[in-house]
């Protein structure tokens, strides 16, 4: 799958970025998004495959936080 580098939810567009290594909290994460910051963040330590499932996680994040389900997705599930 190509992945661009940016994604438009709404109004909003999201730049993608592969990291690697990404780590927060001492936590090495699949993948990350932040609605402020107009941000998606994948961890490109991981086969390809493991990467688009992460992208389309946090994509599902965001249109939970879109449709105002700010607490994220936690509580819909």
């Amino acid at each position: 799958m190509i992945i661009k580098d940016k994604i438009k939810i709404g109004t909003k567009t999201f730049h993608i970025e592969f990291v690697e290594n990404l780590i927060n909290d001492g936590d090495e994460l699949y993948g990350e998004c932040s609605w402020g910051k107009g941000r998606i963040r994948i961890n490109s330590s991981y086969p390809e495959e493991h990467q688009e499932l992460a992208l389309l996680h946090e994509l599902q994040h965001l249109i939970f936080d879109a449709l105002g389900y700010r607490s994220g997705l936690q509580n819909v599930f």
